[in-house]
């Protein structure tokens, strides 16, 4: 929603508006049963609790009640701003959005409670509204250039050129706080291979370093490809954003 408030162009806007509202309409749900399943877990019931009221009370009453609450605000803000007819009302619903994702991560989680908490909460902030921004960026960018490879006269040049020079300074603010959070949370170098949360960043890195040469490769390579050859150029595009994607979701479900 950000992406498309903020970056993309007028027909990508209304390409994008149906399966977004969807996207998001599919989060919100998945923020109101992630409630019951932290009750149902911290209870210690089966599956089948998730229908008993005790659950869902549970879940609100745990940390993570907070963060599925503010989740859920910010999950509305980029609804609204994804149907609001004036561009300035639909960018400020969008940009209170990716900030509320920022704070919903933030508000629960061992990563938060790391010492000292008034610099790691902070860099969680900073560091999940960095990957709310590049993940969110990724389906309509892909989106973008499938449609331009269909386009005899493809357009989105002046989209993904502003995409690409704002995305350095957001990579560079998500290197920065990951390093530190994960600074705060290994106690040594040999915890990355030791311990299981050391194993889960492991997979995780490798997850990450692939994402940042796929993002690295459309940068430097196939962006500028398709700048100078056009159509022709749109398709190994959005393949390669498709798999940064698949990158990014394995990425989201090592977090978990």
């Amino acid at each position: 929603a950000f992406y498309c408030a903020w970056i993309a162009d007028p027909i990508s806007r209304r390409r994008s508006q149906p399966w977004l509202l969807m996207l998001l309409a599919a989060g919100l749900v998945a923020a109101a049963a992630s409630v019951a399943l932290q009750g149902v877990d911290a209870l210690e019931l089966p599956l089948s609790g998730l229908a008993q009221k005790v659950s869902w009370q549970t879940g609100l009453e745990t940390s993570y009640g907070p963060t599925a609450i503010t989740a859920a605000f910010a999950l509305f803000a980029g609804f609204f701003a994804c149907v609001a007819e004036s561009a300035r009302i639909a960018r400020g619903l969008a940009l209170l959005g990716l900030f509320g994702m920022g704070l919903a991560l933030s508000l629960s989680g061992h990563a938060s409670t790391a010492a000292p908490q008034f610099v790691s909460r902070p860099a969680l902030f900073l560091h999940a509204v960095c990957v709310a921004f590049w993940i969110g960026a990724l389906l309509p960018l892909a989106q973008g250039m499938r449609d331009a490879g269909m386009r005899a006269t493809p357009s989105g040049g002046g989209e993904l050129r502003h995409f690409s020079n704002t995305i350095v300074p957001v990579i560079a603010v998500l290197l920065l706080t990951g390093l530190w959070l994960a600074f705060v949370q290994l106690d040594r170098i040999d915890a990355l291979w030791t311990t299981s949360y050391g194993r889960v960043l492991a997979c995780k890195l490798a997850a990450v370093f692939a994402l940042f040469a796929l993002a690295a490769a459309n940068r430097y390579w196939l962006v500028p490809k398709f700048e100078t050859a056009g159509r022709a150029a749109a398709r190994p595009l959005a393949i390669s954003i498709a798999f940064e994607l698949v990158s990014a979701v394995a990425i989201l479900g090592l977090e978990v």
